[in-house]
């Protein structure tokens, strides 16, 4: 399975490179499976190369993966 990453910090590309398969980055053309990790803005808006990647891609897109920090918005437990 590939895994494709949306980094702004490289957290999200070392995640996705831990996990132990073929990682690349959104902004590579994609034929083939993959799961995509990528990040927030703001309070859990995804960027615009996370946007441009799904509408593109979205057939091969088989999970997403968001990270993003604690520290914004209200806590919530769910």
């Amino acid at each position: 399975m590939l895994i494709v990453y949306d980094s702004y910090t490289g957290l999200g590309k070392k995640f996705a490179e831990s996990l132990g398969y073929p990682v690349q980055s959104v902004e590579v053309s994609v034929n083939e499976p993959c799961i995509l990790v990528t990040r927030n803005i703001g309070l859990g808006k995804i960027t615009d190369t996370t946007s441009q990647f799904l509408d593109q891609y979205q057939e091969f897109v088989k999970g997403v993966v968001v990270n993003g920090s604690k520290k914004f918005g209200p806590k919530r437990i769910l």
